[in-house]
Order: C-alpha cells, then structure tokens, then sequence
C-alpha cells in the first residue's frame, strides 16, 4: 500500500480547489477532510459547535477508514491539521506522505471570520499545521513540501508540477481547469466550498492580493488572532515552492 498524500492546510486557503484539481486527475480517489466528522461530531468531539451525530465517528475509526481506502488505491486526503486532534502525532502523520498549503493569515482568517466569527484559536488551524509540519520534519529529516496559496494561484502549472515531483507523482497540466460544480463528498461543507464549486481553475479569488481590512470584519478578537497566526505562517512560508 502507498501512502496516502495529504495536503495539511488551514481553513480558507484555497484548499478545496487543490482538492478539485486532484479529482480531475482521475488516478487518486479523494477524500475531503475525512477527520472534520470525528472533530465536530463524533462521539470524542474537540468542539462543540455541532452535536455528536456520529456515535461511531472515533478518531481512531476515522484513521482506520483512510487507510482501508487506501489498501485499494492511491489516495489523496484535503484536511486540516488541527482536525487530528489527539490523533497530531509522529504515528498518525508517519502514515501519509505529508504536504503543506499556507495563506497569509491577514487573508484566510477574515474570509473564516465571515462564516464563523467566533472561530478558536485552534480552528483558526496555524498552530496546528505548525506543529505537523515540524513532526514531519523530524519523522524525514527533510523539509516537508510547502505551497503558498499566492504563489498557487500566480502560477499554478509551475507549483503545482513542482509539488507533484515532490510527492512522487506525475504532473499533469490538463488537470489544472476544470468544469464548474459541487462533487459528490462536499456536501457536508457546501456552505464553504461555493468558491470552489464556482471555479474553473486557480484563479485569483478576487482583490489584489493586499492583506484584508480587518476593521471590516465583525469578528472580536480578529486582530489578535491574524499577529498570532502569523508566527506559524512565516515560520512555513521560508521553505515554500
């Protein structure tokens, strides 16, 4: 069995376009945060934002599944780190062939702070991937694959091929558009992906790329959140493609 690729990332960090781009290659079968049900509704949940729905949703169970996935096939899982929970360790991620999306806090939290203004600290998702992305490191000895959302959407043929080369995989351009819609395994975070189910490819998002106003967004504690954020994003950002 070959390792699942994983690409750990934050919340609006043009994550699911990445996870659109692997579905239009067709030779992975693709799973989109498969451990955001054992977070938020599973039975060992580390919010309590949504009620437990999942009895059997254990993080461990969910582990269990992305691997018997992958005993069929290769795999690719879109995830964030923190929804690892207890489960963000050297054991859990020695399992994945691990990659990294970054994005400048002072752009994904007020998009996240639009949507749920009473984000944590931890779903805000930094510290989290800060810690996978030294684990991995430790684990290899090598520097784990970095990919900056910018620089992703500036010139995708070139990051993309050069995150390809570097999980062991073959790049194929044709890959990088894609028709328009919301795939089957999105519905559970339709209200966040319309972006992506609109897009068509890695087009900018909109803006010119400046860091957000954050007085525009209602959201306490907004300001704090981008500072704190910023140390685990810069510290990634020095070894991005």
């Amino acid at each position: 069995m070959a390792r699942p690729i994983a690409l750990w990332a934050t919340p609006r960090t043009i994550s699911t376009a990445f996870d659109r781009m692997m579905r239009e290659r067709g030779d992975h079968h693709v799973l989109t945060e498969p451990f955001s049900v054992a977070y938020y509704d599973g039975p060992e949940q580390r919010s309590s934002r949504y009620p437990v729905t999942e009895s059997d949703a254990t993080f461990d169970a969910v582990l269990a599944q992305v691997m018997e996935v992958a005993d069929r096939g290769p795999v690719f899982v879109k995830d964030m780190a923190y929804h690892l929970g207890p489960k963000l360790d050297a054991d859990t991620l020695g399992r994945f062939a691990n990659s990294f999306l970054i994005r400048d806090p002072a752009r994904s939290l007020p998009s996240m702070a639009k949507i749920w203004p009473t984000f944590t600290t931890e779903e805000a998702g930094y510290q989290a991937q800060r810690t996978a992305f030294d684990l991995v490191g430790e684990l290899t000895g090598e520097t784990p694959v970095v990919i900056e959302a910018t620089s992703l959407q500036t010139d995708p043929e070139r990051v993309v091929g050069a995150w390809c080369e570097r999980v062991g995989i073959e790049p194929r351009p044709e890959a990088l558009t894609w028709e328009p819609g919301m795939p089957a395994g999105w519905e559970r975070w339709a209200d966040w992906f319309e972006g992506a189910a609109t897009s068509t490819g890695f087009e900018p998002l909109g803006g010119d790329g400046s860091p957000a106003d954050l007085d525009m967004v209602d959201a306490p504690g907004l300001a704090e959140a981008v500072v704190e954020a910023r140390r685990h994003y810069d510290h990634l950002r020095q070894y991005a493609i």
